[in-house]
């Protein structure tokens, strides 16, 4: 299966877990890190370019309006409750 990202550097996250761990996410997008009255969990997103017979392994959420070819992702969510911090 061919996968294109873009070409611009992903931001990287550190998620510190509540037993200490610290998983490293690389990503074009994060929701749920707006402080703490944001209950959303921690999803962190990539836009890449996946043809459509290949879409249905993906949790598709958001595509471009240009290329429906052109979506994004889902990479990692952390539930709100399992997480310390995100720096």
């Amino acid at each position: 299966m061919a996968v294109a990202s873009e070409v611009c550097e992903p931001n990287r996250w550190d998620v510190v877990l509540n037993d200490g761990s610290v998983v490293s996410v690389w990503a074009d997008s994060a929701e749920g890190l707006a402080g703490e009255d944001d209950l959303l969990d921690h999803r962190f997103c990539k836009l890449l370019d996946v043809p459509f017979e290949h879409q249905h392994h993906f949790e598709i959420v958001g595509r471009t309006p240009i290329n429906p070819e052109r979506i994004i992702v889902t990479v990692a969510v952390f539930p709100r409750t399992s997480v310390r911090e995100v720096r």
